[in-house]
């Protein structure tokens, strides 16, 4: 076999690694032993599950707000009437004309028709339109 020329190898490989000291394993087996005997430590939600003050804080919000809720359902059912304001009326009033021009008709039969005479739709029949629809010649 042939040895290592590199004195750094020859000199580490002379040094030999230090034992262990002799109780130790003793005295690691006794502490585990001791640890196990005892009664595991209660963690911090264990505590708040079973603490007695956060139960009856629980218990008494519980109660007001059940009252609270069968006191506004029992009490006075008129509301104060509320004065709309001048921009919010304008606004309201602005809606409602945006809502009539965005709401499309309904599709009635009525009003135009694959079948109808001469292969041209047909008009409404209400009476209530404010446009007049006339009938234009076909000038083809």
């Amino acid at each position: 076999m042939t040895e290592p020329h590199d004195p750094v190898t020859r000199l580490l490989a002379t040094l030999e690694e230090p034992e262990p000291p002799r109780q130790l394993r003793e005295r690691s087996l006794a502490q585990a032993q001791a640890v196990w005997a005892r009664p595991p430590a209660a963690d911090r939600w264990s505590r708040l599950w079973h603490s007695r003050s956060l139960q009856l804080a629980w218990a008494a919000t519980v109660v007001v707000l059940v009252a609270a809720n069968v006191a506004l359902r029992v009490g006075p059912q008129t509301r104060p009437r509320t004065v709309a304001s001048a921009p919010a009326s304008r606004d309201q009033a602005g809606f409602k004309e945006l809502q009539a021009i965005v709401e499309l008709p309904r599709v009635r039969p009525e009003y135009a028709g694959i079948d109808a005479p001469w292969g041209r739709a047909t008009r409404p029949r209400s009476s209530n339109l404010t446009t007049q629809h006339h009938d234009m010649e076909d000038k083809s």
